[in-house]
């Protein structure tokens, strides 16, 4: 893929550039249309909740996070072990997505237009992912605050509670 003169490996809080999403985004799209949608994990798959195996920057109640999810009805993958090809995959066909704040979210590039989009915060980070949804025209909902009062532990109640909204 080529925009210009460079891909611009940037981190995406520094290129939310209209242009170069859109170019993105039109790429994936194309890319994946390309492909036969894999049967199985990724195919029917509405919702999805990005979560995590790797113990950097994991909740510590993750799993209690995971459950809240699964019982609204999200399909719960772990990213690090899915390819490229279906991580934009799993973007693309949601009609949800939410996922932990990480890389993970970068996908939602691949996601179509509307594409409701919630970030789970688990300690301080950046607006990246709010910048990329909202420019994109990708509804999007904060869960948590940048700073956690308990770091790696986000507050159950309060993603219950966006879930609910989120969800439907």
């Amino acid at each position: 893929i080529s925009y210009g003169d460079d891909l611009s490996p940037k981190h995406p809080a520094h290129n939310c550039d209209l242009g170069y999403l859109i170019f993105l985004r039109r790429k994936f799209h194309e890319y994946i249309e390309q492909r036969t949608i894999k049967t199985g994990l990724l195919q029917n798959t509405n919702k999805i909740f990005i979560s995590r195996k790797s113990i950097h920057r994991r909740p510590d109640n993750l799993n209690d996070i995971e459950e809240l999810f699964r019982q609204n009805n999200f399909k719960v993958v772990y990213f690090e072990e899915l390819s490229f090809d279906d991580q934009l995959i799993s973007c693309y066909t949601a009609s949800h997505i939410a996922g932990l704040h990480g890389a993970g979210l970068s996908n939602i590039i691949a996601c179509k237009k509307q594409t409701k989009i919630l970030e789970v915060f688990t300690h301080q980070g950046t607006n990246a992912y709010e910048l990329i949804s909202k420019t994109m025209e990708n509804p999007y909902t904060r869960c948590g605050h940048k700073s956690e009062s308990k770091p790696l532990q986000p507050n159950l109640k309060g993603i219950h509670t966006k879930l609910k909204e989120f969800a439907h």
